[in-house]
């Protein structure tokens, strides 16, 4: 069975956009650590998102953990940019307060893949060159 294409009202896009260059603007290096640590567990939830969808979003959400932690570590370089795009992706998820709570089935993830998608817009650059130094390909993350 083919997944169906699902879509966002353009009001909630613009009220997730805001909600990111904000969530941007307030990002500390201190509470990227517990960031960090609440992610593993929500990556866990977000495996049962189904399809192909799902599959990428947790591989994405896990490559931008990863060079987070290789940032925080010392291990790669950042532009804050990017830093700050990626600690707000993965706040915004670990966060119960969605804008589309994510207990309701398919559709409450709407949202979070929208976020990935905006996180991209500003560190897939970024990512891209980490999954290649990993020695990884970057398709692999639909990147």
């Amino acid at each position: 069975m083919k997944e169906r294409e699902m879509a966002l009202p353009s009001d909630q896009k613009a009220l997730l956009e805001a909600r990111f260059h904000k969530d941007q603007g307030r990002v500390r290096e201190e509470e990227l650590d517990e960031v960090l640590q609440r992610v593993e567990g929500h990556l866990r939830s977000l495996a049962k998102v189904p399809g192909e969808r799902g599959r990428l979003l947790v591989l994405r959400l896990r490559l931008m953990a990863d060079l987070l932690r290789a940032w925080r570590g010392g291990k790669a370089e950042l532009p804050w940019r990017a830093v700050t795009a990626l600690g707000a992706t993965l706040g915004y998820l670990c966060d119960p307060l969605d804008v589309i709570p994510d207990f309701l089935p398919v559709v409450g993830y709407l949202d979070d893949l929208f976020m990935v998608e905006l996180c991209l817009a500003s560190a897939g650059d970024q990512l891209r060159e980490y999954a290649l130094a990993r020695g990884e390909a970057p398709e692999t993350y639909g990147l």
